[in-house]
């Protein structure tokens, strides 16, 4: 292992009593021993908090108040965390066996930015995805990955370049790894899957407008072209079209590969 620093993971919720439990498990089954775990609920009145006293031992820290939105969740937790490096899990989604050692292994004090391989998980039909990330940006919506599930961010590097945009409410990730890419963050790429992202109930309707704008308005904040706006409208489009006529997802169908690491 290249290193022992602490690592800050920060999972946000809001009435998550039927996943977060799974997803404190991802966590904690890490058993990295220099970890701080901290949980930032939006002011939940389901099971939630029941869950997390549960758990209460284990936490670093926890809050329980009402949010702007998941980049303020995201945020505050930021804010909490005194880690080198921080990761974000939402409660619905999960690290794989030896998540932390692989990014450990990975380790060097210079890198801004670990981008691990994720799996995208559709619970419905049992249907999983194997996707690496895109380490340079493009706008085609087909080449990015930048699901943050994945994603390992030094702390100095939040500092240097800023948080999330609280303004955005879907697409925060994809704005980060831009403005960090372009400010001249230092990025590696883990080569093995970190976590999984599910799909739960995921359809091309949830593709709404409201979505769609944000992510042109990214493209274009972020130094993209009218041209790169219209590219990504024909590759999301086409991306999502497929999944829904001919279920990309199943005939994509990759074993977890991660069970024997």
């Amino acid at each position: 292992m290249a290193g022992n620093p602490k690592l800050s993971i920060i999972t946000v919720c809001y009435n998550s009593e039927k996943t977060l439990e799974r997803t404190i498990k991802s966590v904690l089954g890490q058993k990295y021993d220099n970890l701080e775990y901290i949980i930032v609920d939006g002011g939940s009145n389901d099971g939630t908090i029941d869950i997390i006293k549960k758990y209460e031992d284990k936490i670093s820290k926890w809050i329980s108040e009402p949010d702007k939105g998941i980049s303020d969740a995201f945020n505050k937790g930021i804010r909490m965390a005194t880690g080198e490096i921080v990761g974000l899990i939402n409660s619905d989604d999960g690290y794989l066996k030896n998540a932390f050692k692989h990014l450990m292994d990975a380790y060097e004090p210079s890198v801004d930015i670990y981008r691990g391989n994720i799996i995208f998980w559709n619970t419905d039909t049992g249907s999983k995805i194997v996707e690496k990330p895109t380490i340079n940006m493009p706008y085609a919506a087909w080449k990015v990955n930048v699901c943050h599930q994945s994603v390992f961010v030094r702390r100095d590097a939040y500092k240097k370049y800023g948080v999330f945009n609280e303004n955005y409410k879907y697409n925060m990730d994809f704005d980060l790894l831009l403005r960090l890419e372009h400010a001249g963050a230092k990025s590696k790429h883990v080569d093995y899957e970190l976590a999984y992202f599910t799909m739960e109930g995921v359809t091309f309707s949830k593709f709404n407008k409201k979505m769609r704008e944000e992510m042109e308005t990214i493209i274009i904040t972020n130094g993209g072209s009218k041209k790169d706006v219209w590219k990504y409208r024909i590759t999301k489009y086409t991306k999502m079209g497929a999944k829904r006529v001919l279920r990309i997802d199943r005939v994509l169908k990759i074993k977890n590969r991660t069970s024997n690491r």
